[in-house]
């Protein structure tokens, strides 16, 4: 099948894919590498949740959603990857024995300033179930070969240390237990690293963004990235695995305390890979309260949060904002 270059992309053209049918081990699965949050783990906690039941991480959706675009749309394109995701919202649980479609849109299409190889085209994604309700958006660019146009020698890339980073933030001297009326609004925390190998990425790549470049080293050193890189959707939920873990040892370091229940997100904005993720980087994961909000439903408010991944270098390769569902003081 013919390749679909920048040229060939329509503004307005609809494209309808996926068909994916979503097991309860597969989301145990994702959940226990990744988001091990109760409700992703454990029917009867799930039943008490916000959730009211067993969900798939919101990581694992997004995930789930590149699998199927590159199954839909991606794997017969010139695809040069995306540098992020302007918006992405999960507005309903996706459950055991859901099946999940897709449906994309282009918004719009330009040619990239400064590689004249490639385009940029702005898509908006939407993820529905079986039964047609909407349990994900995400609007993101997509980057994409001009025809004809020659892509530079593969090279590695080189980045500079992020100015915004500072110095090392200091982790939290009682991160938790703590209510929405306790996060420290504006202070930066360092949660923890995560080091990948050649067998992390490959193995994420495998089962959900298999891209040449995050599969073949022979062929990512001949790509605009020049090495093999992991996949955006793995360096995200590297953070989130962070989160939880660095969560769970300040409760067990909080003389008996029990944290306060945390609920799920309702999105992320902002999300940007600004820098690719290499064999053997090491990635330093750090979040801040940007601040805080009551809602309407009793018990819960939403905290905000500024969050990034800084590899060995101190060169960003992840930052996203996100809202959290939290509990309040009694």
């Amino acid at each position: 099948m013919d390749l679909t270059f920048y040229e060939d992309v329509a503004v307005g053209e609809t494209i309808e894919f996926g068909g994916l049918d979503v097991t309860k081990q597969e989301i145990l699965d994702f959940a226990g590498k990744f988001d091990p949050q109760p409700f992703h783990l454990d029917e009867a906690a799930a039943k008490g949740s916000m959730l009211k039941g067993l969900a798939a991480s919101g990581w694992h959706t997004a995930a789930m959603t590149m699998r199927m675009s590159y199954d839909g749309f991606i794997k017969n394109s010139a695809s040069m990857g995306a540098p992020g995701v302007d918006e992405l919202t999960w507005r309903q649980p996706v459950r055991p024995g859901d099946r999940l479609v897709g449906r994309r849109s282009v918004l719009g299409k330009r040619l990239s300033r400064s590689r004249p190889e490639m385009g940029i085209v702005q898509n908006v994604i939407e993820v529905f179930n079986q039964i047609g309700q909407t349990v994900m958006t995400q609007k993101n660019p997509f980057l994409i070969a001009r025809r004809g146009a020659a892509t530079p020698p593969g090279r590695r890339f080189r980045g500079a240390p992020d100015p915004a980073a500072g110095t090392s933030p200091a982790p939290y001297s009682r991160a938790y237990p703590t209510h929405l009326e306790d996060l420290p609004i504006g202070q930066a925390v360092e949660i923890g690293a995560q080091t990948l190998t050649r067998d992390d990425i490959v193995g994420f790549a495998r089962a959900f963004d298999p891209q040449p470049f995050h599969l073949d080293e022979d062929a990512a050193k001949q790509s605009h990235f020049g090495g093999l890189v992991a996949s955006g959707w793995q360096t995200a939920a590297l953070w989130m695995k962070t989160w939880i873990a660095h969560r769970e040892a300040a409760e067990a370091s909080a003389n008996g305390e029990s944290a306060p229940e945390i609920g799920p997100s309702p999105g992320v904005s902002n999300l940007a890979w600004p820098y690719p993720v290499y064999v053997g980087d090491t990635i330093t994961y750090t979040t801040k309260c940007t601040g805080v909000r009551r809602i309407s439903r009793p018990g819960w408010g939403l905290g905000f949060f500024e969050n990034r991944g800084l590899n060995q270098d101190r060169v960003c390769v992840l930052r996203f904002d996100a809202g959290v569902f939290w509990r309040t003081r009694p």
